[in-house]
């Protein structure tokens, strides 16, 4: 047997690293033993190039003092040096005392002969020089100062001064770290740079086309500014602090914490483009798009001077974020001082904590308990954290901007807002005293002789309205003596113009007469001077007043001043203030609104008012009487929802004497009349409602408005029968005394019990008696109090059915159903057919489910029950099912199970 045996060899390796130092080269002008390869400064070159040809990737290049103005490569065009590997070239001494001039041809400053001062290649940094006269040998030609070959090229504290090229004047491409760019042509775009990186830069005086300082041109190319100062370039066309093709070429220009102030062009000034940039913290002006931007002047120390450095007011003081900056300014400062990084290339140097200044505002001063008050606040500065304080024991840490709180107790509140840094650590607070009440009542009367505010007395009422208004606290109640208030007031200012208001309201508060509108007026126009009567706002109420004399401002610009044409009597910006137990007479708007615009009129007396649309106005109105109105449209409401109102002898002179565009709601609209059409209502939605005995050429009680199709009728009273809408009647309504405008319903009317209850949105009718009597609503404003059946009159006259007490339970035609019952399923109660039964079913296992369908007519809605079992209850599947004429079906998809299902349907 053979035995094999693995043999394991360690190999030991060892690696021996080589290391190569980089080499320093010296550039000395003045040296007399130049010897490659220049390795010393007693055989130092005499020019750059040289010590550039010399070196490799990696290597150093020392120059000393002197202006090199000589040597030149034709590589990259005409320059003075070509540094085309990694190489850094650095100065001794600064860009002060060491500079490398180009050539710029006299008379054409480009050309042939030019000579730029400076290319680099990839990963090429130069550091510490002045390069001025540089130009460019081709005039459509890249950089005269320098040109970088490559995104990866870096200059660093170096001065670009007085060069010219086509496109960067003093540079192109690259990043410029630390650099001053003046003084320098760009013949098309980009004065001072042109597709370059530049941070903790200052760019002054420089010029071109477009771009004076800096120009974003290249399609998808990205330009940064970070930490630059960008003041007194200019440009002759566009952009004179810079401009961006960012809409044409898909160039980008990203400034961050950058000053781009006082530069000219006749476009554009500090800033031009097409959409391609983005500013973060800047000051510039006009304001641009983004976060931290503003447009104060920077307030340098001497910009005249060249003094570009930042007082120590300035705006741009802190006001910039850390994460674009470099440890060091311009002046190679710390960059970051006190915690936080100027805007600009200069860091403003004593170190003082930043400002913390809090300040806030109250949406009211003086409150009732319960109400809600909003505080509006900002801490500016950089603060760590901030506080509120409502002085009930509340305290609110590090919310901001927005706050709100209410007051259970009555007093004096001292509210404040507290801002944190860690230079003012105790903090710095701003406070304001909000009163509160418990329902604060302000008082007045025209015959006060003491008024002073907040007049909280009789002793002390006020002698007008308006002024109890302005004192008064939110939530409370103002109370009116008996008087005509015909003076007092404030201005509604529109969009282009204004009317003057006799009472104007802006809090939510409630107005109230103390003996009722037959002896307290508020009038608005005792002359003929715009004056509307009451100006209301979302919260406020208005209650036993007559509104009088109120004139809305009278200019043609309709289009933008409908809020200062509109409501004569009162003008509310929100449904829900209300006006209650007023009078609204003689008041006129010159375009909506004759009484009212808005808010919710509920037992009104509306009365020879007058506009070019709606003599009542837009409004929610509730039991209100609109009578006499006048208008072009809309002689009574124009728009709105009105329930429960006696709409009756209103004119229009065109269309909708009663009503136009308007939602009526159980009301009775007789008696108007219209001089082209719907002499009722026009393009209305009526339900539950009486339209008859009205007049007009077209359609006298009502007309659809055939251009936007409004108008539908539902369950309402008309003639002739509307040609869609259900539970519609044209009988005779059969009103008490039509001609001595008494709408009450006659015992035999057949509008009792014919509405529907799904339209009643009010619990009393006109007469404030119950709305709903016998089961089911009436029609018209005035619901019958003792009807003697619960069957829809209307019904019970169609089929020759006495309406006694005995008919609902009577069943004439043998099928079982009640008279009621088939009123309410809408059957033929004198048709022995006409059933609410179930078709035959048919058995089935089907695991789909279960079709089933029973007889209907079409209008009424039914519900389908099941149960599996009929000791068990029934359970609803499915209501408010729309029935088809003849049959209807429903789909039971859950009956799915082996097992019996019994149904039963009902109509509703």
């Amino acid at each position: 047997m053979k035995i094999c045996h693995w043999q394991r060899t360690i190999f030991c390796v060892a690696f021996l690293a080589v290391h190569v130092s980089a080499a320093t080269y010296y550039v000395d002008l003045n040296c007399t033993n130049p010897v490659p390869p220049f390795t010393d400064w007693s055989t130092a070159a005499t020019n750059i190039q040289d010590a550039v040809n010399a070196s490799t990737n990696g290597d150093l290049i020392l120059v000393t003092n002197g202006v090199y103005q000589t040597g030149q490569t034709a590589d990259s065009g005409n320059c003075r040096v070509v540094i085309n590997d990694a190489v850094t070239v650095e100065s001794v001494n600064g860009p002060a005392a060491t500079v490398i001039a180009g050539y710029q041809v006299p008379g054409t400053t480009n050309g042939s002969a030019a000579v730029r001062c400076v290319a680099l290649g990839n990963n090429a940094t130069l550091i510490g020089f002045t390069l001025t006269n540089g130009a460019t040998p081709s005039v459509e030609a890249y950089g005269g100062g320098v040109l970088c070959l490559s995104t990866t090229a870096v200059l660093s504290n170096c001065v670009l001064v007085g060069n010219s090229a086509y496109y960067g004047g003093g540079a192109a491409l690259g990043t410029l770290d630390d650099c001053i760019l003046s003084n320098n042509v760009a013949l098309d775009s980009g004065g001072g740079s042109y597709e370059s990186t530049l941070n903790n830069c200052l760019l002054t005086g420089n010029s071109a086309s477009s771009g004076g300082a800096v120009a974003s041109e290249q399609a998808n190319n990205t330009t940064i500014l970070n930490n630059c100062t960008i003041y007194g370039n200019s440009a002759s066309e566009s952009g004179g602090g810079f401009t961006c093709a960012g809409g044409i070429a898909n160039a980008y220009l990203y400034a961050t914490n950058c000053i781009i102030f006082g530069n000219t062009a006749p476009t554009g000034p500090n800033y031009y483009g097409f959409g391609g940039f983005a500013f973060f913290c800047c000051c510039t002006a006009p304001l641009p798009a983004g976060i931290g931007n503003f447009t104060n002047n920077p307030d340098f120390v001497n910009a005249a001077a060249g003094d570009f450095h930042l007082q120590s007011n300035s705006p741009c003081i802190n006001a910039g974020p850390t994460w674009a900056v470099s440890a060091t300014d311009l002046d190679g400062n710390p960059r970051i001082v006190g915690g936080f990084v100027d805007i600009g290339a200069y860091e403003y140097q004593l170190l003082e904590p930043p400002a913390v200044i809090p300040s806030f505002q109250a949406t009211y001063m003086g409150v009732s308990t319960g109400i809600v008050v909003s505080f509006t606040g900002q801490v500016s500065g950089y603060p760590t954290a901030s506080s509120w304080n409502f002085g009930d024991g509340t305290v609110l840490s590090n919310q901001l901007p927005t706050v709100s709180h209410s007051w259970t107790a009555p007093g004096d509140y001292d509210v404040t807002l507290t801002g944190y840094s860690a230079g003012y650590p105790a903090g710095v607070t701003a406070s304001v005293v909000i009163h509160v009440l418990i329902n604060p009542t302000h008082y007045v009367s025209q015959n006060g002789t003491n008024p002073v505010a907040p007049y909280f007395t009789w002793a002390t009422a006020a002698t007008n309205i308006q002024d109890a208004v302005d004192a008064a606290y939110v939530g409370g109640t103002v109370v009116v003596s008996n008087g005509v208030y015909a003076y007092g007031g404030d201005v509604d200012y529109g969009q282009e113009g204004s009317v003057m208001n006799r009472v104007y309201v802006t809090k939510p508060i409630s107005l109230v007469s103390v003996n009722g509108p037959a002896v307290t007026a508020i009038l608005g126009n005792p002359g003929n001077v715009s004056v509307r009567c009451v100006y209301l706002s979302e919260g406020d109420s208005l209650a036993g007043f007559t509104l009088t004399n109120g004139l809305t401002a009278t200019n043609d610009n309709l289009a933008n001043d409908i809020s200062v044409q509109s409501g004569g009597g009162v003008y509310s910006t929100a449904d829900d203030a209300m006006i209650s137990n007023c009078v609204f007479t003689a008041n006129s708007a010159y375009y909506i609104g004759g009484a009212a615009d808005g808010g919710t009129l509920i037992n009104c007396l509306i009365t020879n008012n007058s506009a070019y649309a709606g003599g009542a106005g837009i409004a929610t109105m509730e039991s209100c009487l609109i009578i006499s109105n006048s208008a072009g449209i809309g002689g009574g409401p124009y728009g709105g929802t009105i329930s429960d109102c006696i709409i009756i002898g209103n004119t229009a002179t065109y269309d909708g004497g009663g009503a136009y565009w308007s939602t009526l709601d159980n009301c009775t609209v007789a008696n108007n009349s219209a001089a082209e059409s719907g002499g009722g209502v026009f393009g209305a939605t009526i339900n539950n409602c009486i339209v008859y005995d009205n007049y007009s050429p077209d359609g006298p009680n009502y007309l659809t408005d055939s251009f936007t199709g409004y108008g539908a009728y539902n369950y309402s009273c008309t003639t002739p029968l509307p040609a869609s809408g259900p539970g519609n009647i044209t009988n005779d309504p059969a009103f008490n005394n039509l001609a001595n405008d008494d709408f009450h319903l006659q015992p035999n009317s057949p509008c009792i019990n014919s509405g529907n209850n799904a339209f009643v949105l009010v619990p009393a009718d006109f007469d404030g008696n119950p709305r709903i009597v016998g089961g089911t609503v009436d029609m018209g404003a005035y619901e019958f109090q003792t009807p003697v059946s619960m069957t829809s009159y209307a019904w019970l006259q169609e089929y020759g059915l006495p309406v006694t007490t005995n008919t609902d339970s009577s069943s004439p035609n043998g099928t079982g159903f009640t008279i009621y019952q088939d009123w309410i399923a809408g059957l033929n109660p004198t048709n022995p057919a006409s059933v609410l039964a179930m078709n035959t079913p048919l058995a089935t296992n089907n695991a789909a489910g279960i079709a089933v369908s029973w007889q209907s007519v079409s209008g009424i809605s039914y519900m389908l029950q099941r149960s599996t079992n009929l000791s068990s209850a029934f359970v609803t599947l499915q209501s408010g099912i729309p029935g088809q004429a003849g049959t209807t079906s429903y789909s039971d998809t859950t009956a799915t199970n082996n097992v019996p299902y019994y149904y039963r349907v009902g109509a509703y």
